[in-house]
């Protein structure tokens, strides 16, 4: 794959992340290493807050909290 065509296509795709910030959980967009916080649901129509935190001072976390876990032993 050339670099170019790789270029092109990161920046095409949106890449939604969960994290935590200063003990606070969020959804957000991460791009050129800064987060973009989010406000309601990433499934729906999320609006961006304008709050902004470097991807270096944040923890990523799993895209989603289950709330329950089913298994079969």
């Amino acid at each position: 794959m050339s670099r170019a065509y790789r270029g092109a296509l990161a920046t095409s795709v949106t890449r939604y992340v969960r994290f935590e910030h200063a003990g606070i959980v969020s959804y957000g967009i991460w791009e050129d290493d800064r987060v973009k916080e989010l406000e309601g649901c990433v499934f729906g129509e999320p609006t961006l807050t304008g709050r902004e935190v470097p991807a270096s001072q944040v923890g990523f976390l799993v895209p989603c909290e289950p709330s329950k876990v089913i298994a079969v032993g």
